[in-house]
């Protein structure tokens, strides 16, 4: 999914709301979200969980745990669609970086930039910009490049996806 982190990217009010059951339920599992994904055409809500605060580490008994804690949930609140299918996954080596908060749990990794098509910057045009993420504010964030002898600062507007990257 593309992103401009320029622009507001709002859950939907089911993704909303499940997002505050997670939060009071999780912590004191030390879980947390990552990001959750309601898909409508087929009632099915991704959550990515993270676990002690970290992305890394999340496995196949973690997932199911988390499913656990949650499944009474969607039996007894009403606001959830009924044939409602709950995945559980870590978010993944490759994971989606969609919100500016997402950002924390890479900084000092690879991550893989798309720029839009038409950033202030012309020679950042539509480029694949892969580099560790040195730093995030308000504004934009700071990637240090293997083949470059300074940082690259992109700000939100010029970004179109970004998505971490596994260092080989």
């Amino acid at each position: 999914m593309a992103v401009n982190f320029s622009e507001k990217l709002e859950p939907s009010s089911i993704e909303k709301k499940f997002i505050e059951i997670c939060d009071k339920v999780l912590p004191e599992h030390k879980f947390g979200v990552y990001d959750v994904r309601y898909l409508t055409g087929s009632s099915t809500l991704r959550v990515f969980i993270t676990k002690e605060g970290n992305v890394s580490g999340v496995g196949i008994n973690d997932c199911i745990a988390v499913d656990r804690l949650l499944s009474p949930f969607i039996d007894t609140e009403e606001w959830i669609p009924q044939n409602f299918i709950l995945e559980v996954s870590s978010p993944g080596l490759y994971r989606d970086i969609r919100f500016k908060d997402q950002l924390k749990y890479s900084v000092g990794e690879l991550v893989k930039i798309k720029t839009n098509s038409t950033p202030v910057e012309s020679k950042m045009k539509n480029q694949n910009v892969v580099g560790k993420l040195v730093s995030f504010d308000d504004q934009g964030i700071v990637l240090s490049v293997a083949d470059g002898n300074q940082d690259i600062v992109l700000e939100y507007s010029m970004i179109k996806t970004a998505n971490a990257e596994v260092e080989l």
